[in-house]
């Protein structure tokens, strides 16, 4: 059984990379997101934000759809860790990438992704049930 199995969806950082070798071709990006997430509550509550980038590799016909792709646009991507180990001027060297299996396209800039505005009020956080729940109220 197969437990390596990612999914993850960002922005392309810059164009994707396309070679062909040896009859089969390679397609090499960087997808990055970002996580908005609060700490506190009440007025100490605290905008934080998390960015993550991922190197992406795609072989074959996924990177021949990567190719219709270029810097900026988003994308969602599923496939496996993969932690590939080389030599360079004696030091070993290693990064970890997703090998991707599937690639989805989303929207192009201004095809319906809104840009979040700082101005505009933040919804509120829900932190679960407002009322007490009694025995008969929880279903197992």
């Amino acid at each position: 059984m197969n437990f390596n199995v990612v999914v993850f969806s960002g922005r392309l950082v810059a164009d994707p990379e396309i070679k062909e070798l040896g009859g089969t071709t390679l397609g090499k990006a960087r997808l990055i997101n970002n996580r908005v997430y609060y700490k506190g509550k009440g007025e100490d509550r605290e905008k934080c934000e998390e960015v993550t980038a991922v190197d992406i590799v795609a072989w074959g016909s996924t990177a021949k759809a990567l190719s219709y792709m270029a810097k900026g646009d988003i994308c969602g991507v599923e496939g496996r860790i993969k932690v590939e180990k080389w030599e360079s001027d004696g030091n070993k060297r290693s990064r970890t990438v997703i090998d991707v299996t599937g690639i989805q396209f989303g929207p192009k800039k201004g095809e319906g992704v809104k840009s979040s505005d700082p101005k505009k009020e933040e919804p509120e956080q829900n932190d679960g049930p407002t009322e007490e729940l009694g025995e008969e109220d929880v279903p197992f």
